[in-house]
């Protein structure tokens, strides 16, 4: 969705990225086509230099990576899923963010360039059980956005 504001233009970008922990890299090249292949207006600059102000949005699916942990593993190891339910019920935001997939694609120029996150203080929310109001099961790592 994109409008003009008294000249102000804005773009809301709403997507679903690729699943999965070890797809870091996919979830990256699906960021790179979106922002290429997107085109609005005729024009042929990518999306994010047709707007003043873009919004990115949706499951993006970048998900937490703890040292030791096997990338390739679907599953965490029972000793760094433990590790990460201490530090949500311990509301240990900020280490947690140091190993978040998407926070290092950013500081890395991967993807995401230019875009700026607000500081989230909440707690994960891929993989919990439905029947609690947040249990977290070892299925998957925790995910930092929605």
């Amino acid at each position: 969705i994109s409008f003009d504001v008294l000249g102000t233009r804005v773009c809301f970008i709403n997507c679903h990225l690729a699943t999965h922990q070890d797809k870091t890299g996919d979830r990256n090249e699906n960021y790179s086509e979106i922002v290429a292949g997107t085109k609005i207006g005729g024009t042929q600059q990518d999306v994010l230099n047709q707007f003043h102000h873009v919004f990115w949005m949706g499951d993006l699916n970048y998900r937490l990576n703890y040292p030791g942990q096997d990338e390739k593993e679907r599953e965490p190891t029972k000793e760094i899923f433990d590790t990460i339910l201490q530090d949500v019920e311990q509301e240990k935001w900020d280490k947690m963010f140091m190993h978040d997939q998407l926070a290092e694609v950013m500081r890395q120029g991967k993807a995401f360039i230019g875009f700026q996150e607000g500081s989230y203080e909440f707690k994960p929310t891929f993989k919990v059980k439905r029947t609690k109001e947040v249990e977290y099961t070892a299925k998957r790592t925790p995910s930092t956005r929605a």
